[in-house]
């Protein structure tokens, strides 16, 4: 499985595609809920579902911003301080898509919905 994202390099805009990195979403995770009542084994849970839910969708190329609000939603149920965390390390590295996500919104499910 590949992820995809919006890339640009010298004024030019495209797509980058990359191998999915279980160890980098993992590493978000934990820098998240570093200093937090969370286990290991919770982290390794989370981690577990998004790379689940990516390959129930049983596509070849997933765009990063589907796997981002995955990790999103796990961590917005786990602990509100990881989600804030690492939503706005998320965000502000998504320069770009930082309106599309403003406009997003998180139910009390986790679940993202539409304005």
């Amino acid at each position: 499985m590949n992820r995809s994202r919006k890339c640009s390099h010298g004024g030019e805009e495209g797509w980058a595609t990359r191998a999915f990195d279980r160890l980098k979403i993992k590493q978000g995770v934990t820098k998240a809920c570093e200093k937090r009542p969370i286990s290991s084994q919770a982290v390794e849970e989370a981690v577990t579902s998004v790379e689940n839910m990516l390959l129930g969708l049983g596509e070849k190329e997933i765009p990063s911003t589907v796997i981002g609000e995955r990790v999103m939603q796990i961590l917005h149920d786990l602990d509100e301080v990881a989600y804030v965390r690492f939503a706005s390390v998320y965000r502000s590295s998504r320069t770009s898509t930082s309106s599309w996500m403003s406009s997003r919104r998180f139910s009390t499910s986790g679940a993202v919905t539409e304005p």
